[in-house]
């Protein structure tokens, strides 16, 4: 290659990279720029270089053992000419685990840095090697050093170019090794704490948020949301409507527990016939809990809902001897028991199934860990009802300390039985 041909690819580099930084698409450049190097140098992907270390990454650990090959290839695991494409309609099934419609390779992010960083090998030899001559010579061989000048500063901006490549193919890189860490801590889990995310990665919080946000409005996780708080990852459609389907219900109650207060003095005719619907409503549920235990044969579980059932009979019987709480179990019956119905009821259906597999077995060990969660909620929600009488007989102890004090009844006023 002569002068004049190493200057061309310069130029014509530059401008397909500045072509792509004004308008924002760097879809082709990977490609365009490897054709130009390929046509000027020869092609050295075509004997297992950049096509075999892009294979390799690219479907490594993440798609081992799949056949990609293309039948242009003809090689079964070898990644085909539109393996790229086929990763970003890969979908996992419908089990309930996040949706992921476009999986970033790890070859592109490679592919960029290595095209970079020798773009600024090349070009930053080329210019300060030019640059050199231009300075220390008034000419090389016909070319003056004021054309070597020239030319010098024309490799500036491919060399600038390769410095965006590496940048941008570092970045990629470093938000497609997150995004697999991301995916090892879910384990296909609808929602994750953003916590867990945050800790596998080492970064904080606030960046874990933005980085998933960042992945959602990419792709990678089409279904993919965060919660009001942005605390916790929520992995798809179905799920991500149930939250807001319980967000909205938990505003609904509490806008009714405001209306309610206002209505206490018409509330207050009819609290006989609440307490009985309430009672009811809680009798239907001991009931389902129970029919649930008798049709699942697994000792942990069974456990698990003698334990519910308890808590639930003895959360009732209190309303009952006490009535003026009824208002207190409207959530509880509106929207926590219908959940944890459902909850058993779906583990019911599972566990009656033939054929368990690795879906239905991941499910099922949500449940069981969900109902031990539900059971330490209800005994607090029991434990609350009695703060009202703990600080009443905390009350009333303080009051009869300070009358036997005023009466000389206290410890301290007797010795041995007798007032000293």
């Amino acid at each position: 290659m002569d002068l004049k041909d190493f200057t061309d690819l310069g130029n014509d580099i530059g401008r397909r990279v500045n072509d792509a930084i004004y308008h924002m698409n760097f879809d082709q450049l990977n490609r365009d720029i490897r054709n130009k190097v390929d046509q000027a140098f020869g092609d050295p992907w075509a004997n297992g270089g950049f096509g075999g270390l892009d294979g390799k990454l690219y479907h490594g650990e993440e798609f081992d053992g799949t056949e990609t090959g293309s039948e242009d290839d003809g090689v079964r695991g070898r990644p085909g000419r539109h393996s790229e494409k086929a990763a970003d309609t890969i979908r996992p099934s419908a089990a309930g685990v996040p949706v992921i419609s476009k999986i970033p390779g790890k070859a592109g992010s490679l592919v960029m840095l290595i095209t970079g960083c020798l773009m600024m090998g090349i070009f930053g030899i080329a210019v300060v090697t030019l640059g050199i001559l231009s300075v220390t010579m008034t000419s090389v061989g016909t070319i003056p050093s004021a054309v070597l000048g020239a030319v010098a500063g024309g490799m500036v901006i491919p060399f600038l170019a390769g410095a965006f490549l590496a940048v941008s193919g570092g970045k990629k890189r470093g938000l497609t090794r997150r995004f697999y860490a991301y995916l090892s801590v879910l384990k296909g889990s609808k929602f994750c704490e953003l916590q867990k995310l945050a800790k596998k990665t080492g970064k904080s919080l606030r960046f874990t948020a933005k980085d998933l946000q960042k992945m959602i409005d990419k792709g990678f996780f089409p279904e993919g949301h965060l919660d009001d708080h942005r605390t916790c990852f929520i992995g798809t459609e179905e799920m991500y409507q149930q939250y807001l389907q319980a967000r909205d219900s938990a505003a609904r109650s509490s806008d009714a527990g405001m209306r309610e207060s206002a209505e206490a003095d018409s509330a207050a005719r009819e609290p006989d016939s609440r307490l009985e619907q309430i009672i009811r409503e809680g009798e239907s549920y001991i009931q389902t809990i129970r029919e649930a235990n008798d049709a699942i044969y697994n000792k942990e579980i069974s456990e698990k809902l003698y334990r519910m059932e308890r808590i639930v009979k003895k959360i009732f019987e209190y309303v009952r001897e006490n009535p003026e709480q009824a208002d207190q179990l409207r959530r509880f019956t509106s929207y926590y028991m219908p959940t944890t119905e459902k909850l058993v009821n779906a583990y019911r259906e599972m566990d009656e199934q033939l054929v368990q597999g690795e879906n239905m077995k991941a499910a099922k060990r949500e449940i069981a860990q969900t109902l031990d969660t539900i059971n330490e909620a209800y005994e607090k929600l029991y434990d609350s009802m009695y703060a009202e009488v703990a600080m009443d007989v905390s009350s009333d102890i303080a009051v009869l300390k300070s009358l036997f004090a005023q009466e000389g009844l206290t410890n301290d006023e007797w010795n041995g039985g007798k007032k000293r």
